[in-house]
């Protein structure tokens, strides 16, 4: 499309938007001459329709660095780690939300997240938890036993998760 064709479209696209406020203000005027038949108070109504657009996300999180693998660990093979992660969400999604799991570091070949009653095991390449809360300032405490993956040493990793936080759309 040529530099021409596009000003024609902003024109005729500007046109529509200026009628449409014409519009608007004339009503608002129309409004205001119409005269009552009684003398006494006037009054309008007018309807006002707000879309609130669902949010969700991690307002704190608070996760160690790093995770320790000792040579009992390995002989039991897991680690658990009691209370690790701190978070505190803000979901404006009636529905619930999604708490996503993202492996790091490849240490572990399944991981089980608890938060107080409720748990879930997700394998190696992570995976998502629905949570049907909603509000702000949802507190979750999680723990984490991870399965150590074979030929896992004894040894200091990365904190081996990222956990993220997106609205349910269905």
């Amino acid at each position: 499309m040529n530099l021409s064709a596009m000003r024609i479209l902003e024109l005729i696209d500007m046109k529509r938007h200026t009628r449409r406020i014409a519009m608007v203000f004339a009503g608002c005027l129309m409004l205001g001459l119409v005269q009552p038949a009684t003398a006494g108070e006037r009054s309008a109504e007018m309807a006002v329709s707000v879309t609130v657009m669902a949010r969700t996300l991690i307002d704190t999180e608070s996760s160690p660095q790093q995770l320790e693998v000792s040579a009992a660990d390995v002989a039991r093979g897991y680690v658990e780690v009691q209370g690790a992660t701190q978070l505190v969400v803000t979901n404006t999604n009636r529905h619930g939300y999604l708490l996503s799991v993202w492996p790091q570091v490849q240490v572990f070949s399944t991981v089980m997240v608890r938060n107080g009653d409720s748990q879930a095991e997700l394998g190696a390449d992570g995976g998502e938890i629905f949570e049907r809360r909603w509000g702000q300032m949802l507190s979750l405490e999680l723990d984490f036993r991870f399965m150590l993956a074979p030929g896992v040493k004894p040894g200091i990793y990365p904190w081996p998760v990222r956990l993220q936080v997106s609205p349910l759309t269905f």
